[in-house]
């Protein structure tokens, strides 16, 4: 069966007040049907990004004391690569966190990703080596700095998290 057999219900639509019958949808003319649903799409995206769960509560607190731990370690720069001794991106007002490279990554290591010692100052390309993976990062002059850094925090790390620890460290 097509669509063109299908025969669709004739009646005025209750948002035209015109008094015309045409083919409705719920009670309503094709352009208002759309109109309608657009407008409960758009409410119910509100409600959900309204909603104060626990855990998107959670998620913001995280992300702001992520944010200000980025601007305290900002204070601390000096606008050199440890590494090689290239300016970093400290005075760039766009891509100054590039030039904070986390020791441990951030996102395994929760419980410290906000150390005051959980990072290094690093230009961009010694970053991207430095992230790629950990024998290239324990080949970089700035490796033993990062060391003697975790042996400081590595206290701090919680117990399942700790099994994830590279052996560049141990």
């Amino acid at each position: 069966m097509s669509y063109s057999t299908i025969q669709q219900k004739k009646l005025a639509c209750k948002d035209c007040n015109d008094g015309v019958e045409k083919p409705v949808i719920a009670g309503r003319c094709q352009y208002h049907y759309k109109l309608y649903r657009s407008k409960i799409s758009l409410e119910k995206r509100k409600i959900c990004s309204l909603k104060n769960t626990p855990s998107n509560l959670d998620i913001q607190k995280e992300i702001e004391k992520l944010q200000l731990w980025f601007s305290d370690r900002r204070k601390k720069m000096v606008g050199v690569c440890q590494n090689c001794g290239k300016r970093s991106c400290k005075d760039n007002e766009k891509f100054w966190k590039w030039s904070i490279a986390h020791i441990l990554p951030k996102s395994i290591f929760k419980s410290v990703n906000k150390s005051q010692l959980n990072w290094i100052e690093l230009c961009i390309d010694c970053h991207n080596t430095y992230d790629k993976d950990w024998e290239s990062a324990s080949k970089m002059p700035v490796f033993k700095l990062a060391k003697e850094k975790f042996n400081f925090f590595k206290d701090q790390i919680v117990e399942e998290e700790k099994r994830r620890i590279p052996d560049v460290f141990l």
